[in-house]
């Protein structure tokens, strides 16, 4: 199990979204995972076992547990989520996760490690040096202040 120490980030605005203040280390490990994850998927996507189509439904198709995207007027899933984060992170304006975030994360790459560990078992291995452990964010309590 990987475990990601963050600190909440106070913020200057009234927001009540709480930021996640993460070492750089753990965001670096963190975006390969995402760029990972979405390797897999996009390739996996050629597949035509009846199995593995229906894991893709999965992994595009919206839910409601996860956020709604305004601008598109429709709720993410996993690969709009993924895709998203990855966007505001490495290409916008988003230095931070916030915790609802690295909720989902935790949960969509948690579930992206378990499949492609059942994959392999049907002989799909799409990724030579795949990470398979399972990923947990939690504060770090023990900061000084």
């Amino acid at each position: 199990m990987r475990t990601i120490l963050y600190e909440v980030k106070s913020t200057s605005t009234s927001a009540t979204t709480n930021y996640m203040a993460i070492n750089k280390e753990d965001m670096d490990f963190l975006m390969s995972r995402i760029i990972s994850m979405q390797s897999y998927f996009n390739e996996l996507m050629l597949c035509k076992d009846k199995d593995v189509r229906d894991l893709l439904k999965w992994y595009k198709s919206p839910t409601k547990s996860l956020p709604y995207n305004s601008k598109f007027r429709s709720y993410n899933s996993p690969m709009s989520f993924i895709a998203g984060t990855l966007n505001n992170i490495m290409y916008g304006n988003q230095q931070d996760l916030t915790e609802l975030q690295a909720n989902h994360l935790q949960n969509i790459l948690n579930n992206y490690s378990a499949f492609t560990e059942a994959l392999s078992e049907i002989n799909i291995n799409l990724q030579k040096n795949h990470n398979q452990e399972t990923l947990f964010f939690t504060e770090n309590v023990w900061v000084t202040l």
